[in-house]
């Protein structure tokens, strides 16, 4: 009776001990344009590798499937569910979980005697700000981000499909495309893709989105966003 006793009072600290991970308060830092802003997402392959000839331009075919969801730096991740649910209440945002997503098909050029492929980056909006009122005192005035995907646009996921210039970069690893495959389409994509085109697990394109070049990736992209 007594073990009984000691094992029922055990799961019911247990319970209220991860029943008490919350934060339920949230002070965004607010910007120009209010609380929130657009940023972007890692960038995801979708395209095999190209080798133009080197008196000839070459286009390569893209498009597929990615995996993406929404984001949170913070310092004890066990919190994420809570102050996702407080920061969608102060600036209301829905902080979508993650999920497969079709993306552009299409085709990006290439000039002569250059090597690439092309790369769909996902556009997020974000809030930074201050946590208050959580049970682990340690998490009180930290200061945090949360993202989430941009899908304004008739529930699509908004990004920026752009070429990348490899520059005597070995492009063994990108024989086929590796976002258009059954693998990607069920949600375990992966950055390489080796085979050929014939060969790969094939799921077929998708929707529709938009390009630009590594060069001008880093800077270039954060500079467009601004204002948005």
């Amino acid at each position: 009776m007594l073990t009984i006793q000691l094992i029922s009072a055990f799961v019911l600290a247990s319970c209220q001990q991860a029943l008490a991970k919350s934060c339920s308060g949230f002070t965004a830092i607010d910007r120009p344009n209010g609380p929130t802003y657009t940023s972007i997402d890692g960038p995801r392959v979708i395209s095999k590798g190209a080798n133009c000839p080197a008196t000839q331009n070459c286009t390569v075919p893209h498009g597929g499937y990615v995996t993406a969801g929404r984001t949170l730096n913070i310092s004890d991740p066990s919190y994420a569910d809570s102050v996702f649910k407080t920061i969608s209440s102060v600036v209301e945002l829905e902080f979508v979980e993650t999920k497969t997503y079709p993306v552009s098909n299409g085709t990006m050029g290439f000039e002569n005697g250059t090597s690439g492929y092309v790369i769909f980056t996902p556009y997020t909006i974000c809030t930074t700000g201050r946590l208050s009122d959580c049970d682990a005192g340690e998490l009180n005035g930290e200061l945090v981000e949360a993202c989430t995907l941009d899908l304004r646009s008739e529930g699509r996921l908004e990004g920026l499909t752009s070429p990348v210039i490899t520059v005597g970069d070995d492009l063994e690893t990108l024989t086929c495309n590796p976002a258009n495959t059954t693998q990607a389409k069920n949600g375990n994509y992966s950055s390489s893709c080796t085979g050929s085109e014939e060969e790969a697990d094939h799921t077929g394109a998708a929707s529709a989105l938009g390009g630009m070049s590594l060069l001008l990736l880093s800077g270039s992209l954060l500079v467009a966003l601004v204002g948005f």
